[in-house]
């Protein structure tokens, strides 16, 4: 991908001046736990999916779902979610 917002999932490419890759790093947006590139009310289900074990997150989507940073994904980081999507409060990136 070249055009386009950031989201979570994507990959972000280092190459040499041969247009070789040598490095490659996963991105993510914390609490765009879908890969959509948007934060909304999908990613806090999304996460009540996962605290509940109805869906569980591979990386990278398991850090985005972190969105504290305290290396749990639990109801804190839907309240987070919650704050961020009614502008009271951004989660920091």
């Amino acid at each position: 991908k070249t055009t386009g917002i950031i989201v979570t999932g994507d990959i972000l490419q280092l190459k040499d001046s041969d247009d070789a890759v040598f490095k490659e790093y996963p991105l993510l947006i914390y609490g765009d736990v879908n890969g959509d590139g948007d934060i909304n009310l999908i990613d806090i289900f999304d996460v009540h999916r996962h605290i509940v074990r109805m869906a569980l997150f591979e990386e990278p989507f398991t850090k985005a779902a972190d969105v504290n940073g305290d290396g749990d994904v639990n109801l804190i980081d839907i309240f987070d979610i919650h704050k961020h999507i009614i502008r009271s409060e951004d989660i920091k990136q």
